[in-house]
């Protein structure tokens, strides 16, 4: 009998260690992502962890899934669990169980249903009241014990029960971890010979209506509804390209992007967030896609939180973090920009690859963001340098006709062609004050060499873009995933943001079918 009690005390001292242990890092992980959305925890942000918090803060909470059910198993057969505790500790630990039912469940309801109305909101509150029942609860026992209280955690890891009890939860955990990492599929056909497929942004044509199609829920993204939009995605193929289509609720075409205007004092870009890499406001719809061989959480591994997560580089300036890649590979990132694209008939092949050199004359550091190379072509800045107050303008409009009304449309036409600008010149500026001018300018119709491999364009109607993009399968770039079975993929879309956008945690697993 005595020794089944010492047992059990072991035991319980270690359910309730691993309990305390993924609690901790839940809470300093959660946070961290929370930041991404949420100002109002900002004043945490000095003591919390940075990098890649989103797999500890996965592993973490399917530790404490595991404790929990663990404890409720033993609610169930203990009569008093309570006996000997002051009223004081009776009361909070009666609270701490709905508390973290409702932290567990709804984190599991992100995990797999992030569509879930109000469910990420849940999760933070009850978050915070898990802070706070931790600081109290520990708080007290500190008081009433002192050095007394944490005496027992010495001992704990001396008894080789306690080490067997930890290895069968770790056997648990990762069984747990393999289980839900499977990403979901999505069956690739190849494209029937007598079917083609038009770029033109309308999913209309009898290839995509035969396709199967998946459809994630995008979560944590500025200016959508409750921050979210579900994105379905349909793939083809043939023996050469891959063919994808991505639809997406939108409630408003934005395509005002970063306007020009006169004021009395000069030239200014409308903006408000941009002077920071973050805005939010002035900006254009966006998709990005990124491929990769490897299927981890979250953009293959290579999301790294934080305002500083590179401590020998610069910090970034919106404070939310960095796109960068610790293993030395690349990860291929496809940028379609409503504005800077879409009339190219392109998206901006773009990768994720290690961290780059830090060089002084830039005043953005991009860590591991960078664009394919280029031959020629694109679009380029309509201001010679940027500064907050105030641009000069690169090119001015030959006809003095065009639409220059500071009151434009977002969904009007707020890109110009090079050649139908002239040079600045301060004595050829007689636009009036309120003047508008186009900032992005076409030197060309399209990117030309690497940079030019995806070939993209979108249409908005009635709420819901529509996208089509296609590519090689194997573009033999350095830079380019090669596009093969059992490759993953993951979707985040910008609503008139420049950095805020969604994201999903599992990918999609692209299985080619005959």
């Amino acid at each position: 009998m005595h020794v089944s009690r010492g047992i059990f005390r072991v035991c319980w001292a270690t359910i309730h260690t691993l309990s305390i242990l993924a609690v901790v890092a839940s809470l300093l992980t959660g946070f961290r992502i929370s930041l991404l959305t949420r100002d109002d925890a900002l004043f945490l942000s000095p003591v919390l962890p940075q990098g890649d918090v989103h797999s500890p803060h996965v592993l973490s909470g399917m530790v404490l899934t595991l404790c929990f059910l663990t404890y409720l198993a033993y609610k169930l057969r203990a009569k008093n669990t309570n006996v000997g505790r002051k009223k004081y500790h009776r009361i909070l630990i009666s609270l701490s169980l709905p508390l973290i039912t409702i932290s567990v469940i709804s984190g599991w309801g992100i995990y797999h249903f992030s569509d879930i109305p109000y469910v990420q909101l849940v999760h933070y509150y009850a978050a915070t009241a898990i802070l706070l029942f931790v600081l109290f609860h520990s708080g007290g026992y500190v008081v009433d014990l002192g050095k007394a209280s944490i005496s027992w955690l010495k001992a704990l890891f001396v008894r080789p029960f306690a080490l067997v009890i930890i290895g069968l939860f770790s056997v648990l955990v990762m069984g747990l971890w393999q289980w839900n990492l499977s990403p979901t599929p999505l069956s690739v056909s190849v494209l029937p010979d007598d079917d083609f497929i038009v770029l033109d942004g309308d999913a209309s044509d009898p290839a995509w209506t035969k396709a199967l199609s998946e459809t994630v829920s995008t979560f944590g993204g500025a200016n959508f509804i409750d921050g979210k939009t579900q994105v379905t995605v349909k793939a083809l193929r043939t023996d050469k390209e891959a063919f994808f289509l991505f639809q997406w609720e939108d409630p408003s075409k934005s395509l005002n992007h970063l306007p020009l205007v006169k004021t009395e004092q000069g030239w200014t870009v409308r903006q408000n967030g941009f002077y920071q890499f973050d805005e939010q406001t002035y900006y254009e719809d966006k998709f990005a896609v990124l491929l990769s061989d490897h299927c981890n959480l979250i953009a293959a591994g290579t999301v790294h939180l934080g305002r500083k997560p590179l401590t020998d580089k610069p910090a970034n300036w919106h404070g939310k973090g960095y796109h960068y890649t610790t293993d030395g590979e690349y990860r291929d990132m496809w940028h379609w920009k409503a504005v800077r694209t879409n009339g190219m008939k392109q998206a901006d092949d773009n990768y994720f690859g290690p961290p780059e050199k830090h060089s002084s004359a830039n005043r953005r550091y991009k860590a591991g963001y960078h664009t394919d190379s280029k031959e020629s072509g694109g679009y380029v800045m309509n201001w010679k340098w940027f500064q907050q107050d105030e641009v000069v303008p690169k090119r001015l409009p030959l006809q003095t006709g065009l639409n220059l009304d500071s009151s434009i449309a977002d969904d009007a036409g707020l890109v110009g062609s090079w050649f139908d600008f002239m040079p600045y010149r301060r004595s050829a500026d007689t636009l009036p004050i309120g003047a508008t001018l186009p900032s992005v300018l076409y030197r060309s119709n399209q990117f030309e060499g690497d940079r030019g491999d995806v070939s993209a364009v979108g249409q908005w109607r009635n709420g819901k873009w529509t996208l089509e993009m296609a590519r090689h399968l194997d573009t033999e770039s350095a830079f380019d995933q090669p596009i093969h079975d059992g490759i993953c993929l993951w979707v985040s879309a910008f609503d008139h943001s420049q950095t805020a956008h969604t994201r999903h945690i599992r990918p999609i697993k692209l299985v080619f079918g005959e």
